[in-house]
C-alpha cells in the first residue's frame, strides 16, 4: 500500500513523527511525502499528491482521496484521465450548496 501524503513543504507536513512511526510499524506500507512548494526537501518526491497517486498507481489498485476543496476537484478531473476506474476511485462526496 502507498499513501502519498501532500503538503506545499515539510513544515506543513501533519504529525510527521506519527507518519514515521506507521512506515517503520508497516512493512506493507510505503508513505511518499510530496511537497508541492519546497524543492529542497529531502527526501521527499516533488509535485502534488494527485500527480504523485498518478504516477504510483497501478492497475487493479484502488485510490482514495481526502483533502481541500480544490485537490479534490484535481483528483476529480485527472486521475479517471490517468486511468483509474471509477470503481477504484473513492473521493468524498460533493457537499450540496445552502439555497
Amino acid at each position: 500500500m502507498t499513501l502519498i501524503v501532500g503538503a506545499r513543504t515539510f513544515a506543513d507536513v501533519y504529525d510527521a513523527i506519527a507518519l514515521d512511526k506507521l512506515q517503520q510499524a508497516y512493512d506493507w506500507l510505503r508513505i511518499v511525502p510530496a511537497f508541492s512548494d519546497d524543492p529542497d526537501a529531502e527526501p521527499a518526491e516533488q509535485g502534488t499528491a494527485i500527480g504523485l497517486a498518478i504516477h504510483h498507481h497501478r492497475s487493479g489498485q484502488h485510490v482514495y482521496a481526502c483533502g481541500p476543496p480544490a485537490m479534490l476537484a484535481a483528483a476529480r478531473r485527472w486521475l479517471p484521465i490517468a486511468g483509474v476506474p471509477a470503481d477504484r476511485l473513492h473521493l468524498p462526496a460533493l457537499a450540496q450548496r445552502a439555497r
